[in-house]
């Protein structure tokens, strides 16, 4: 286990709720938890084609400031992983 999965795990996050993120959709997580899924999703599959119906969902439900923060939070994450796969992190 992973010192990442061990936190999250004393935070509360369980199987339950990685089944709701995996289908967060349908799930019955608040909406605003969904559109920052669907952020971090549209921010790394194409980052350029967020859609203006994405742009207005975030800023219904956060700040300019949250929004740069999660970015930034999944940009830097999302580096990791590539870090991590080359043995360099």
């Amino acid at each position: 286990m992973s010192v990442r999965s061990a936190v999250a795990g004393q935070q509360g996050f369980d199987d339950a709720m990685e089944a709701k993120i995996a289908d967060f959709e349908r799930s019955d997580l608040p909406e605003r938890i969904k559109v920052a899924l669907r952020l971090a999703d549209a921010w790394l599959s194409a980052p350029g084609q967020i859609s203006g119906t994405l742009r207005a969902q975030v800023r219904e439900h956060y700040t300019p400031a949250q929004v740069t923060e999660m970015v930034l939070s999944v940009w830097k994450w999302s580096q990791n992983k590539m870090m991590t796969s080359l043995g360099m992190a």
